[in-house]
């Protein structure tokens, strides 16, 4: 499946971000939280659910989930408010705002 945004396009199988033709370096953290706000789109990800889908069975911090949406939106160069991708929905998760249309 890819997933084409903006000038970006995620492909599951490949488990990777590209820009135009270039392939967007990513942590592999950083693209489950992505492909599954993507895949989840236009719902609201509560923080509790991201984490337990991209980290199970761990339990992590606030901060590290904040760093890992950080580098999701430096990934996208989507450091300018309102975010264009992801959005924080303050006390409760995310959630990913662009329209997007997928590709088999």
């Amino acid at each position: 499946m890819i997933h084409v945004f903006g000038e970006f396009r995620l492909c599951t199988l490949r488990r990777a971000l590209f820009r135009e033709n270039h392939e967007v370096p990513l942590r592999r953290k950083a693209y489950e939280c992505l492909r599954y706000l993507i895949e989840q789109s236009p719902r609201a990800v509560p923080k509790d659910e991201l984490c337990e889908v991209v980290w199970s069975p761990r339990i992590i911090s606030d901060e590290t989930l904040a760093s890992t949406i950080k580098d999701v939106r430096l990934a996208l160069d989507d450091r300018s408010q309102p975010h264009r991708y992801v959005r924080t929905l303050t006390g409760f998760g995310y959630r990913f705002v662009a329209l997007q249309h997928a590709e088999a």
